[in-house]
C-alpha cells in the first residue's frame, strides 16, 4: 500500500516539474519572439526647409498595451515615437509595415501596409498586437497615417 502512494507521489511530482518547466520555457520563447519581423532604416525628409530624421521599426508584440487600432505619439529619450497599432488579433501571422514617410501638404504622412495570414497558414495560437514604430529626432508636427491596403486613415489614440 505504501509503495502505491510513493509511486503516485513520484508521478505527481514529475508532472508538476514538467508543467513548471513548460511554463518557464514558454515565457522565455514569448519574450524572444516579442520582436519578430524587425527591420530598421533611417532616412531624412525635408519639412519646410527643416530636416526630420527618422527611423522605422516593424514588429509584432505580445503586449496587450496595443489592443486598439490607431496610433500613439510619445516622447522617449528626446525622440518622438509614433506607434501604429493594428489592434488585437486572435492569432499570429498578422503584421504591419511602414512603407514610406514623406512630407505632404504641410504634414508628415506615414504609409503602412497590413498583412494577414493566408487560408491554411500555420500560425501561432495566441493573441498578438502587431505594431510599427517610427522614431523622429524632432517633433513631426501634424501626422496622417494611411493604410495602403484600403486607403483608410488611422485615428490618434492619445488622450
Amino acid at each position: 500500500m505504501k509503495k502505491k502512494y510513493v509511486v503516485i507521489g513520484v508521478i505527481v511530482l514529475v508532472l508538476i516539474i514538467s508543467i513548471i518547466y513548460f511554463i518557464y520555457d514558454s515565457n522565455k520563447r514569448t519574450s524572444k519572439d516579442s520582436t519578430i519581423n524587425t527591420t530598421t532604416k533611417a532616412t531624412t525628409i525635408s519639412k519646410n526647409t527643416e530636416y526630420i530624421d527618422y527611423s522605422i521599426k516593424n514588429t509584432s508584440y505580445y503586449d496587450s498595451g496595443y489592443k486598439n487600432r490607431g496610433y500613439y505619439t510619445t516622447k522617449e529619450d528626446g525622440n518622438y515615437i509614433v506607434t501604429i497599432a493594428m489592434g488585437s488579433r486572435s492569432t499570429g501571422g498578422y503584421s504591419i509595415e511602414v512603407i514610406k514617410v514623406q512630407n505632404e501638404d504641410g504634414h508628415v504622412a506615414i504609409y503602412v501596409k497590413e498583412t494577414s495570414p493566408g487560408i491554411g497558414d500555420v500560425v501561432t495560437q495566441a493573441f498578438t498586437y502587431p505594431i510599427a514604430q517610427v522614431s523622429f529626432k524632432n517633433d513631426p508636427g501634424d501626422l496622417i497615417i494611411k493604410n495602403l491596403n484600403n486607403d483608410s486613415v488611422y485615428e490618434s489614440l492619445n488622450n
